[in-house]
Order: structure tokens, then sequence, then C-alpha cells
């Protein structure tokens, strides 16, 4: 039987006091608040982080909270028919829960007061409703370094205009349809060029550089890992037949354990590319048990992808690149890490890595 919570919790903000005048303000303010609870008799120190305060309506803020066993998203607001800025964080993702303190079939809850002190601010608050969710299905998108050798084919187009390709620009384009993400380069840096010019000129330089790919550190061993134990896997992707080939002609043995590829950039099926959940939905589907998209989880580097898991009922792993800001879509993901070596299967209830 699952232990009672005696859920003390306090939080205690270690940042400067905020000046605001709403609860909305005080999360806007103050990120990172670390403190304390009790399981029956022992203590465990926690955090939470504010991701992302929504301020309009009645406004809404999500938030992770963690403790030495446990990873949960959340997301919570204000309590209309309690006073003193009571706050509940709800709506939760487990995604890491090696204690029996989280049961794995339940619901994650925290609601407290917040509490203005000489110092800053505290939230004291109760645990209840734990949670924690499996998965059978797997789509991986981010397993090759192909973004970063894009950086340089677009760069080394625009530069011919005398244009400099930014971070805000690739992230707008990531993921989506070749000719969608190539108007948006054109249209923003003001290019003379035509879709179709540019996209020759792209075409040009991935024919030398693409068959040169490297996989990331981590990808060869969780593909492997995963068909290993049956898990089956798929690749979704904003690429053309041509471009993916081109991609994967050094790794062929390592695709090959892949049940099916989605090719959004010429497949018929799929209408709309990333942010559109079309290409996940797809994959999803043509898995010979056509899995609910709940039991599908999805490894993305794009915003554009993670939205588009997102929208399509799927958790999904985000390995972004360094100079991308996580803020914007961090609290689409279920899990955000520097790198797929970092990824722990049995965080979803999957077997773990055999070393």
């Amino acid at each position: 039987m699952w232990g009672t919570v005696t859920a003390l919790l306090c939080l205690i903000n270690i940042l400067p006091q905020a000046q605001g005048s709403s609860w909305k303000d005080v999360f806007a303010e103050n990120q990172r608040w670390h403190g304390y609870y009790y399981y029956g008799t022992q203590k465990y120190k926690c955090s939470m982080s504010i991701y992302h305060v929504e301020k309009e309506g009645l406004g809404t803020v999500y938030a992770g909270f963690t403790d030495p066993d446990t990873s949960i998203e959340l997301e919570g607001g204000h309590l209309l028919n309690a006073p003193n800025f009571t706050i509940q964080f709800s709506k939760a993702t487990v995604y890491m829960a090696t204690s029996n303190r989280i049961p794995p079939n339940g619901e994650f809850e925290i609601t407290g007061k917040l509490v203005q002190s000489t110092t800053g601010w505290n939230y004291h608050a109760h645990i209840t409703k734990p949670i924690k969710n499996l998965f059978s299905n797997f789509t991986l998108t981010t397993l090759e370094d192909t973004e970063r050798m894009y950086t340089v084919i677009v760069q080394n187009i625009v530069g011919q205009y005398g244009k400099t390709f930014t971070m805000d620009i690739k992230v707008k384009q990531m993921g989506r349809k070749e000719p969608e993400a190539a108007k948006i380069v054109i249209d923003t840096l003001d290019l003379p060029l035509t879709v179709d010019q540019y996209l020759q000129m792209a075409h040009e330089q991935q024919e030398k550089l693409f068959p040169t790919v490297n996989l990331l550190p981590g990808a060869e061993r969780l593909v492997k890992h995963l068909r290993n134990h049956g898990i089956p896997i798929a690749t979704a992707t904003g690429s053309h037949t041509q471009s993916f080939q081109l991609k994967t002609s050094s790794h062929k043995d390592l695709f090959s354990l892949f049940h099916h590829s989605v090719l959004s950039g010429d497949d018929p099926e799929c209408k709309h590319g990333k942010p559109a959940p079309d290409c996940f939905l797809l994959a999803a589907q043509r898995f010979p048990d056509n899995p609910h998209p709940s039991k599908v989880l999805v490894f993305e580097d794009a915003p554009n992808g993670v939205e588009a898991a997102h929208a399509a009922g799927m958790q999904c792993v985000w390995i972004p690149l360094k100079e991308i800001n996580k803020q914007t879509h961090q609290h689409m993901a279920t899990l955000v890490l520097d790198s797929l070596e970092e990824f722990k299967p049995e965080m979803f209830g999957l077997p773990p890595f055999d070393n």
C-alpha cells in the first residue's frame, strides 16, 4: 500500500523579493524556489522552477517540480474561491519517479498559499494526487547533427547578398517543409530569389555536405536499445526523400532498424509540415497497432517539432540547440535535455540501458 504524504511543503524563494502586485507577478519575477517537504517522518529537499507565466485572463503558471527521486511538469493558477493567493499546481506530467512516494497510477497536485515575508515570498503547500505515465511507442526525429549543416548552408546562400542567418530566423524554419522554410528565409531577409532558385542553391550544397553528417551522441545507443527490447520506432521529419537519403546514406544499417519513416516534405498524406501535428499523427497511425497519441514519445530538436508533438497529444523529449531560448517551448515538452546521452528509458517505464 502506498504511504500517506504528510505534505508539509515549504518552498522558499531564494531570489530578491518580488515587487509585483499580483500572484502572477510573484511567479514571473521569482523563477527559482527551494525548500523541503515531509513524507511520513522523512524530510526531502525539493525545488520548483517557473518556466513561463501567462498573465492574460485568469493567468497560468508552468513549472517543474523536483526532489531527489522525482521530476514533474506542472501547470497551475489561482483558485478563484480561495483567498490569500492560493495557488494550485496540477495537470502534471511525471517523467521521473523512482520512489513509491509517487504512485504509478494517480495524479500529482500541489496546493498552497503565497506568503510575503521581510526577505521575499514563501509558498506553503500540501502535496496530493501522485501520477506516472507509461509509453509503448517512440517517434524519433533528433538523430543526426544536420541542423548545424543547415546553418552553414543557409549562411553560405544569404551571405552572397550581404545577409546574416540568425538563430531567430532558424527557429522559425526548423522542422518545416522545405518550401516553407525557404520562404521564411527569403521573406525575412528580403532576398532577390524565388523559392525554386533558393532550393536549387541549397540542394547543390546538401549533396556535398549531407553524406558526411554525424549521428548525435547517444542516438545509436538509444535506437539499438529500443529495437533490442521490441519498442517500435519510426522517424518523422520535414525532409523530402532525396535529402533524407543523403543524410542517412552513411548510417543505413541504423536506419534499417526503424519500422517506417514519414518524410513530410513529399509524403502525399502529410498535408501540413511542423508545427502542425500531421507527420507525428501519420507516424503513429503507421505502427501495426495504431497506438493512441498519448502512448507515443517524440524526440525533437526543433521548437516547431515540440509544438507539433504537443498539438498531436504526444509526450516530447526536447534536445534543443544550445543557442535556442528554451523558455519559449519548455512548457510544451515533457523533458528537456542537453544531449540524448542524458536520456534514461526508465523515466518512461521502459527497460534501462544495459550499461
